[in-house]
Order: structure tokens, then sequence, then C-alpha cells
């Protein structure tokens, strides 16, 4: 039939030698179609104009990525799967939205309540290049399938595309739009689109001439196609049943002269085949393949032997045709099977190919699909050890949009939370979503990749908690910011790196100095914490001095960044000096020691410290925390006094802290308070007749810490004052002889008499005296006399 004035649909043509019966759009053979001969042969396939450009059978040994099962994990986008019925549809909708040269005139086209000029194609006798509204196109379908389903309705057997090559899709919508005539089940069009050629008769001249070209591009032929292209006897698109074109062919086994040839003939660099691999594509996957990736942890892959290593000489051929199909037009952007060809580059850590690549255009913000975790290639560069990571990182900085993208990794837990399971979140409970079965196969699957300390065997805490307060609001600065909480980001990457420590503190410097936020949370875990946990100062100084906040509150029970640094699960990436540097780095750098942490443990609750948090953590080791000390092992004993030691420094840090937060109060008024509410009067006090005096107003109390000034402990023990000056309060025997010894035994006696200066009232307990404590307590308290005031304790710890 004609379709404005060109033949359109199935046809018919009786030619001097042979018969064609196929598929024509505007006067050209578009699709399927046989070419019948005298002789009885038949040359069988997809027709562009004149020649075939896709044959029903396969060629022998053709590139496809069953060649590859390494790569099966990344095939989760499966090709051709977009319904031609549902994209023409569309197709006018997001016109105007994807078309980047969209102008005014185009309305013509798509708004139909603009009308074209009455009798405009009486200027002209070639109508072809006229526009035409969408309504004008779907009235003249009307009239052309006025016996048939229309060409867009779904008829319950929708086709699905089978190649994504421009010029591919254009002939299945063809053929797709034609699919409910006589003579396409007549002719037995659905088995050329099957690639079945097994109804039909032997091979014909062109058909066999496209099958040999394919063979001699794989040999280098080079003078034999560019005869027969000379000829014009074969399209130099031609494919086989697969889409393996000749191009690929040449590609695949690296004859640059042919692929210049074949370009030059106007073959198309970025036709792709059914599995949607571009000749560029197929470059990749043998120049870079699966045993040249380094190891990185933002995909958690561990290093693999390096066997049977590419030949020197066959890498440079592969790298040179890269080089030549890039130069000659290959879009890298196009290039998606198994994955974009910039994760090769990177995973490899190649910085010559990520440069050309970037050069020539490719997209640096793309991702891997969510299935595998949409890392983008700026996540595996900061994961990459060794000093390629940093240049490549530092690349794809300058090329990406977004330095924050985050990774579908959202729950997932850092791999030393997941291996002490009771320890997971800091409370004795696994994270939302993580069961002990997942995490017992994951460590038995990975042991290289999560190593598990033999000394520690934790259980759920000792320390019992009471529903204690924490802290009163006036000793810390709340926090308002809520926590942004998601997927890893390449931050996050590089501070969870534990190797080369020094080129994981380059990449973070690179990605702060572009404006990476380090506020972001992963697994409950900021950057800053990571970098403590895995063991790496180096990026704990540079994100300290880039702003970072250390008192940024961690979530799944984490608390912030002095309790990682203080936790027994990353105890063995520091030495015990590098530990107490640690601490006192982080509160140099305005670490507060004193903001609240939740600590929980079942359906029991309390707010303490950090310094708590640490004890919690301690009662976990039960072996080490609760065994006598001559049953403990050498190494045991080690740890045991190598945490003590740990705790005693925060214990110390967190006094200094209250003392230096009390120090800025009214001493006074401070003092009332404390004895006010630790003070227990037995009897009301009487007046000289015998009855009790009036009753006086109360001053206003100052809400008070109350902890143990020893080992600052404030969840899970029974605090008691010191009977004496009832200035401090401790926990136990232990704690109340150490600190009369290490700084109480010369400060008690001072309170005392600041408590007689401001007229504070002595109870009978007040006045009882205190058991001995040993030889240190065995001496008088000193009082200072004279007209200056008594030495304030505050003072002496100021100036310790």
């Amino acid at each position: 039939m004609f379709y404005l004035s060109c033949r359109e649909g199935y046809g018919t043509l009786y030619l001097k030698t042979s018969l064609f019966q196929g598929l024509y759009k505007a006067d050209r053979r578009f699709g399927p179609g046989i070419e019948t001969y005298p002789d009885g042969s038949q040359d069988v396939g997809l027709w562009f104009r004149e020649h075939l450009i896709k044959l029903c059978t396969e060629v022998p040994g053709s590139f496809s990525m069953s060649n590859f099962p390494e790569f099966s994990g990344f095939l989760t986008r499966c090709p051709a799967r977009i319904s031609l019925s549902d994209e023409e549809k569309m197709e006018w909708a997001l016109h105007e939205e994807q078309d980047p040269f969209f102008y005014d005139y185009k309305q013509f086209l798509l708004n139909d309540d603009v009308t074209l000029p009455p009798e405009m194609y009486i200027y002209s006798t070639d109508s072809s290049h006229l526009p035409m509204t969408r309504s004008f196109c779907e009235d003249l379908d009307a009239r052309v399938f006025l016996d048939d389903t229309p060409p867009l309705a779904e008829d319950g057997q929708p086709w699905l595309i089978q190649n994504e090559t421009p010029l591919m899709v254009r002939i299945q919508k063809q053929t797709y739009k034609f699919r409910n005539k006589k003579a396409h089940n007549d002719w037995n069009m659905g088995a050329i689109l099957a690639g079945n050629r097994s109804s039909f008769a032997r091979c014909g001249p062109k058909e066999r001439l496209s099958q040999e070209m394919i063979l001699r591009a794989e040999e280098g032929a080079c003078d034999w196609i560019h005869g027969v292209l000379r000829e014009n006897l074969a399209s130099p698109d031609v494919a086989d049943a697969k889409g393996y074109t000749v191009l690929a062919a040449a590609t695949v086994h690296g004859h640059t002269d042919i692929i210049s040839l074949l370009l030059d003939s106007g073959a198309d660099v970025n036709k792709c085949s059914d599995e949607g691999l571009t000749p560029l594509s197929m470059s990749f996957l043998l120049h870079y393949p699966a045993r040249s990736f380094k190891p990185n942890i933002a995909e958690r892959t561990a290093a693999e032997s390096q066997v049977g290593p590419a030949p020197v000489a066959g890498r440079r051929n592969r790298w040179l045709t890269i080089r030549l199909l890039l130069r000659r037009g290959a879009d890298p952007n196009l290039c998606h099977v198994p994955m974009q060809v910039l994760f090769f580059a990177v995973k490899a850590g190649d910085v010559e190919g990520v440069k050309l690549l970037l050069q020539e255009g490719a997209r640096a913000d793309t991702e891997l699909p969510a299935e595998l975790g949409s890392l983008t290639p700026l996540h595996i560069a900061a994961a990459l050890p060794g000093e390629e990571g940093v240049q490549i990182t530092e690349l794809l900085l300058h090329a990406i949009t977004d330095v924050d993208a985050r990774a579908a990794d959202q729950d997932d837990v850092y791999k030393w939370d997941q291996v002490h399971c009771p320890a997971a979140v800091g409370c004795g409970t696994l994270a939302p979503g993580v069961s002990v079965d997942s995490v017992t196969l994951l460590v038995q699957n990975f042991p290289s990749v999560l190593p598990v300390p033999e000394e520690l065997d934790l259980l759920p805490s000792s320390l019992k908690l009471s529903g204690e307060t924490g802290p009163p609001s006036i000793y810390y600065t709340e926090c308002t910011s809520a926590p942004n909480e998601g997927g890893r980001t390449a931050l996050h990457m590089a501070c969870e790196r534990e190797d080369n420590y020094g080129c994981a503190r380059d990449v973070v410097r690179l990605l702060l100095s572009h404006k990476a936020d380090p506020t972001m949370l992963w697994s409950g875990h900021s950057p800053l914490s990571l970098s403590i946990a895995s063991g790496n100062d180096l990026i704990v100084k540079e994100l300290l001095s880039h702003g970072a906040d250390p008192n940024l509150h961690l979530t799944r029970g984490l608390g912030s960044a002095l309790c990682i640094a203080c936790d027994i699960s990353y105890e063995h990436r520091r030495s015990m000096e590098s530990k107490l540097a640690l601490i006192d780095r982080l509160i140099d750098y305005g670490a507060d020691i004193l903001s609240p942490v939740t600590l929980t443990q079942g359906n029991k609750v309390a707010v303490g410290t950090a310094v708590d948090y640490g004890y919690f953590r301690f009662y976990q080791d039960r072996k080490i925390a609760h065994c006598p000390f001559h049953v403990l092992m050498p190494a045991e004993r080690e740890t045991f006094l190598a945490r003590k030691r740990l705790l005693d420094h925060m214990g110390f840090q967190l006094r200094r802290a209250v003392l230096s937060k009390e120090s800025q109060w009214d001493p006074k008024a401070l003092y009332l308070s404390k004895r006010a509410a630790l003070t227990f009067c037995r009897n009301p006090r009487r007046t000289g007749t015998g009855q009790p005096k009036e009753p006086q107003a109360e001053p206003e109390r100052v809400p008070f810490f109350k902890f143990c000034y020893q080992c600052g402990r404030s969840v899970g023990v029974r605090l008691v004052p010191c009977t004496r000056c009832y200035g401090i309060l401790t926990c136990s025997k232990t704690c109340r002889t150490r600190a009369w010894a290490d700084f109480h035994g010369r400060d008690c006696g001072a309170l005392m008499a600041a408590g007689k200066m401001y007229g504070a009232p002595f109870t009978e307990n007040s006045r009882k005296p205190l058991r001995p404590l040993g030889r240190a307590a065995s001496r008088k308290p000193e009082i200072r006399k004279g007209p200056h005031p008594p030495k304030c304790f505050h003072s002496t710890y100021k100036q310790e």
C-alpha cells in the first residue's frame, strides 16, 4: 500500500532475477524480509534498504557474555524489556522534556490547538518535509488500519525490544505496527524476528557473503573486506542472529585497520548486540579481566591471585583499539553491559584509562544498579588501595556534581559491629533488619574480610541500668540537629579503610577540599567515628582540622566519637598510648565528655556519659571483666590492665570537665545545693523554747551532676557522699580510698571550712568521724586559717 505517497507495510517486489517479500517504510526495505532466487536459495533476515543488516544464523564462536561468568552478578539489567507500544505512547508526551533543541515552532507538532496554515501542501510537491501533528498521524493510522487492530492498541501480545540500537528499535517499531497484517503470518515473519531460519530454503548469496564477511573480519582479511565494501555487496553494519557485527569481530581480534575501514564505510561504532554489548564494551571486557580488579571495601572484595596475566603485547593492542574507537566516536556512556566502562578502569586502578574516558565525555555520576549497591565510580576510587586511588579520586572529583552521593547500603552494619553480635549497637542488640544467621554466615564466608579477635567473647553487659537521667542540661550544650543517616558516601569509604593510612588520608583531604559532608551517618557511624574504629589517626587529624564535629550524636546506640575511642570492639587498632592521645586530641578539639549517652539493654534504659558507655562495653567481656586476676592468662592480664588504664583516664577527664564547668558558677550556691541534696536531717533544729523555728524560704538549688569522682561512673552504681564534707561522691570503698589518696585527702578539710563559712548546717552524720581509710586517711585534714578564704577544690583541679 501507499502511505503519504510512499510504499508502506508488507509487500512483494518483483525484480529481474529475484523476488522480494517483506516490510517497507518510505519506499525502502525496512524490517524482516525474504529474497528468493531462481535456484531456490533465499536471503532471510532483517533488511535496511538493499542490504541485510541482521541474519537469522549465528556465527560460530561469536562474542558473548556467557564466556565471562565472573561478570554474571553484574547482569542485573535485562536488555530489550521495553514494550514498543508503551514507548510509542510516551514518545510524544516526553518529546518536549527530552528534546534539548526544542523551539517554539515545534508546538505545531505537540499542540493540536495550534494549527498549520491552511492548504500548506500547495507550496511544495514533496510533502515528506512538512510537519504533521499527532492527531493527523493518528487519523492516518486509523484509515490505514481500518480493518485491523490499531497499531498501538494492546492485543495481549506486546512485543519487546530485542536490540537497543536506535536503528534496530525503529525497525522493530515498524514491524510491531504491522504485526496484525495477514502477510506477517503468511510469510513467517515471526520466525525471522526470532532468529529461526529452519523453515526457509538454503542461504542465498547475500546471506553467505555477510556471514563470510564477519569471519574474514576475525581473521584480519582487510583487502577482501575492502573489495566487498567497494562493490557495495554487503552492509558494513551486518550482524549475525545475536547482533555480533563485522565491527565487533574486528574489535575483538584487534584488527585496527579493518575497524578504520568499516567506520570509513559508514559502520555504526555504537551499534550493540542483542546482549547490549557495543564494540567498546567488548574491548573493555578483554582489556580489564576480573583478575585485574583491585580489592576495595566499597564492594567488600578481597584480593585475588593474579593467574595467567595477559601478555604485554596483547594488552597494548587492545589499548590501541580502545583509543581508536573513542577517537572515532564511540560513546562510553552507551556501554552499560555488564557495567559502564568507567567502572572497569576505576576498579582496575588504571589512571590513564580513567583520564581518557573522562576526556571523551564519560559521565562520572553513573552508578551501579541498586542490586549492586548503587555504587558510583567515586565510591570505588575512594576505597582503592595505593596511590592510584588518590589520583583517580582527584580526576573524578573534577567531573562529578555530587560528592556526597550515597550507596544503597543503608541497612548494612559496620563489620566490627557485625562480628560482635551482642554488642552490635552498644546495647546488646542487633541493628534493625540484621539477623544473627546473616551475620554468622558473613563471618563464615569472609573470614579474611572480617577477622574476629579471639580474645573477645562478648555477652550482654552485666552493668545494671536503673533509669539514670544523666548530667543536667546546664553541663553540656544540647544538639538540636537531627542525624542524617543513609548509605555510605565516598568519605565513609575512605575513613573505613584499614590499608595504607597515608593514601587514605590523602583521599579524605581531597574529598573535604571538594566540600564533602562529614556529618552524614552510615550504620550509626560518622566519618570521624569510622576513622577512629579503623585506627587511622591521620584521618582523625584531617577531619578535626577541617571542622568535623566530635560531639555529633551517633545512632544505633554508638554514642559519640569519645564512646568509639573507648569501645573494646576497636581496641586492637591502636596501642594504649595512642588511645590516650586520641582521647586527649578529641577533647582538645571540643569533644564534650559530659554529653549524654543513652544505654539500652533489653527493656531498661539509662542515660550516662562516655565513661558509662566505656564501662558498659567493658562489662560485656565477661571473662576479662569478672574473672579473678590471677586466673587470667598473661595476655588477658595485659588487656585487663590496659582497659582499666583507659577507663581511669576517661574518669579523670570527666572529673576535670565537671570541675571546670562548676568553677564558672557561684561556689556558695553550688555547695549549699549539694549539701541540701546529700544531707539527711533526722530531726528539725529547735529553738531555745523547744519549739521548731519558723520555716524559712529555701534558696534556689543548683542542679548538679551526681557521679563517682574517682572512676567517673554515674550509671549502674550506688553513689555515697563523703560524710565529712559532702563535696564528692564515690561508688565503692575502692574508689573512696583511691580518691582520698589521690586528691580528696588534701581537699576535704578545705570543703569543710567552706561549709562553715557558707553557714551550712551540720547534721549528726557530718559530725561523726570517718573510719580510717589507710595511712593517707590517718592524717588529719589541714584547714587553712587566716584572713584568706579556704582553698576550694575547684581551683585545685584547675591548677592540675
